[in-house]
């Protein structure tokens, strides 16, 4: 006899065996931050399509707490006069910041950072552009900074703008992550003068450009070690997503050192009577 009580059993059980296997696509360690980078083509893919939607569904699948786009646009002729990234927040639940680059086309071009908590202050500096105009933008967080950019084409003024970035960053006491489209390989000057004062993060062995074969690392996750912070790294990933940009999507997972008044917390917290672990 048909039972509807044992298919909506059924169906829920399928349902939660889908939602779990979702969840465990891109497994993420306890007590780490996972950053993502994305240069989005302003929302064009592989296919000619316009289709911001498919972008917010990778990122709600990676689960990042901060995302870093490159190729935003803002209310351009080109990709329809939608605000791209307004929409990614919408989809995603994330705090959206904005900072163009240069005006194009009826609208704005440039950087947009995603992130689950509310920025504490935002920050838009110029960058060397003689073809066209490059900014970073800088978003401080409660625990960490992140520094987006999409760097030149042309390598003086890469190495330029990013002795500008780490000249930028040296005034904050927390960590600090630089992320974005670098238009430079692993041994080329500009990343080679970041390493002294930088640690790439993200996997330089898995290239990121074009999205179909790719054969370049232009993209990149660094962390900022000038002033001793260090970063444990348990994952650097770039995600085989071939038709929504012409880059692939890139993330890490960090945990960041405990600082030394957080460590004594700790162990005083375990002295109290009343303490009781999580």
């Amino acid at each position: 006899m048909y039972n509807p009580m044992k298919k909506i059993v059924f169906i829920s059980i399928f349902s939660l065996v889908l939602l779990h296997a979702g969840a465990q696509t891109f497994p993420q360690r306890e007590n780490t931050h996972r950053l993502m980078s994305y240069n989005i083509h302003h929302g064009k893919g592989m296919d000619g399509k316009i289709d911001i939607e498919r972008i917010g569904k990778l990122i709600i699948d990676i689960n990042p707490e901060v995302v870093g786009l490159q190729e935003v646009d803002s209310v351009v002729a080109r990709s329809g006069n939608i605000d791209i990234l307004q929409l990614l927040s919408e989809q995603t639940g994330m705090y959206a910041t904005f900072g163009y680059s240069i005006l194009h086309d009826g609208g704005k071009y440039g950087n947009g950072v995603l992130t689950r908590e509310k920025p504490i202050a935002v920050k838009k500096i110029p960058l060397p552009g003689a073809k066209e105009a490059r900014t970073a933008l800088i978003v401080e967080l409660d625990k960490y900074v992140v520094v987006n950019t999409h760097l030149s084409l042309t390598n003086e003024e890469r190495l330029e703008s990013v002795k500008i970035i780490t000249d930028a960053v040296e005034i904050y006491d927390k960590p600090i992550f630089l992320m974005g489209d670098l238009n430079a390989t692993p041994d080329s000057e500009p990343v080679t003068f970041l390493q002294d004062k930088w640690q790439i993060l993200s996997n330089p062995k898995q290239p990121t450009s074009p999205s179909v074969n790719p054969r370049s690392t232009i993209d990149y996750i660094l962390g900022y070690t000038a002033k001793g912070e260090t970063y444990a790294k348990y994952r650097a990933h770039v995600i085989d997503e071939q038709v929504a940009s012409d880059h692939r999507p890139l993330f890490v997972d960090i945990r960041l050192k405990t600082p030394a008044s957080e460590v004594m917390r700790t162990i005083h917290s375990r002295h109290d009577p009343n303490y009781c672990a999580d």
